[in-house]
């Protein structure tokens, strides 16, 4: 059929279980013999090969391991993304496209767009700004999020804090606490932030670096 239609530059697979035929889409060695071919395939022609695939509904796993099916899904693919709507769109357009695994660029970020537009002539329209979020939050459980949610706080509060210059880092300790954020919250949301630690005179301090 490549040959037959010329110059083809995508092949789409949706969903690609439908297209398995005998092979059981768990087992990873079955899997792997099926897509093996197709990756020679887009290699030989040049072109790019898309498998859609569910997610299972195991909420305790991370993002990558959701996927319906054996590993081998996730594992064969090059680049492996979550689409997923957002929730507190009131209209329910808006998606997040968001990276699970990709070894063709470096630390991609999630981006956000919507579909718009007639009946029978829809657009596809990505949003210009990277969205804060990862595919493992979006998945998360309700227990999960709040500990995201918690996180973002805990980032908000240290950002604010020491916007004005170096802070002592007891007196970091007592802000939290009266802000009723755990000790344990603050110094995860400091690991993931630009701040610094450093003493001074027998002190400890933090900053928050450019």
């Amino acid at each position: 059929m490549i040959k037959e239609i010329g110059d083809v530059r995508l092949i789409v697979f949706d969903p690609i279980t439908a297209y398995l035929g005998d092979i059981e889409g768990h087992k990873n060695t079955q899997v792997r013999a099926a897509l093996a071919p197709l990756a020679n395939l887009a290699g030989k022609h040049k072109l790019t090969i898309i498998g859609i695939n569910h997610l299972n509904k195991d909420q305790a796993k991370k993002a990558l391991y959701r996927s319906m099916g054996s590993v081998a899904f996730t594992a064969t693919a090059r680049s492996v993304w979550l689409v997923q709507p957002d929730e507190d769109d009131p209209k329910k357009q808006r998606r997040f496209f968001s990276p699970l695994k990709t070894n063709v660029c470096k630390n991609p970020t999630t981006l956000a767009f919507s579909i718009s537009g007639p009946i029978g002539q829809p657009k596809v329209i990505f949003e210009s700004e990277p969205v804060d979020t990862t595919a493992d939050e979006l998945l998360a459980d309700e227990e999960t999020k709040d500990r995201y949610s918690a996180l973002e706080e805990a980032k908000k509060f240290l950002a604010e804090a020491l916007k004005e210059g170096p802070v002592a880092s007891d007196q970091i300790g007592k802000w939290a606490e009266e802000n009723k954020i755990s000790e344990r919250t603050w110094k995860r949301a400091k690991s993931k932030m630009n701040i610094e630690s450093y003493r001074e005179n027998k002190k400890w301090f933090m900053r928050l670096l450019k």
